[in-house]
């Protein structure tokens, strides 16, 4: 899965932010380059998954990493790691369970942890549809419950 490229077109339809004007087109190209910087280090498609939820803050539904600080602004940070985490979902949805279950099990070796450390609703993005968030649940678990036997 690739990096979501976001571009000031995307932050355009963002109606309360309040720092629009410091979005210039090379912030934006900065806050793409240290996603995909970010996400070179995540343990597979899985991974992404997990690493990108981990930056979300349930409560306000932004995004944030340390390594956007004094570069770009919050709220363009918080928007590009919210489009990825979502073009990641989306892309995971598409995955057939063979290969969801590949990817988990991957992420779960390199990460030597188990299942059961994985929050799977912190995992679908605060914009996901009902029935996303639904054929997402429903699939990990069938996953995770091949991966116990």
């Amino acid at each position: 899965m690739s990096v979501t490229t976001v571009s000031s077109s995307d932050c355009s339809n963002r109606r309360f932010c309040s720092e629009k004007h410091f979005c210039t087109e090379g912030r934006f190209a900065l806050a793409n380059q240290i996603t995909g910087q970010i996400l070179e280090r995540a343990a597979g498609d899985f991974g992404k998954l997990v690493l990108l939820a981990s930056l979300s803050s349930p409560h306000s539904l932004r995004y944030r990493h340390p390594a956007f600080d004094e570069t770009v602004p919050a709220c363009l940070a918080s928007l590009v790691l919210q489009c990825n985490h979502e073009q990641v979902f989306s892309k995971w949805l598409e995955l057939a369970i063979e290969e969801q279950w590949k990817a988990v099990n991957e992420y779960l070796a390199a990460k030597r942890t188990g299942a059961a450390d994985v929050s799977l609703e912190k995992l679908v993005p605060g914009g996901a549809r009902g029935p996303e968030r639904e054929l997402f649940l429903t699939d990990l678990e069938l996953v995770l419950s091949l991966l116990e036997t």
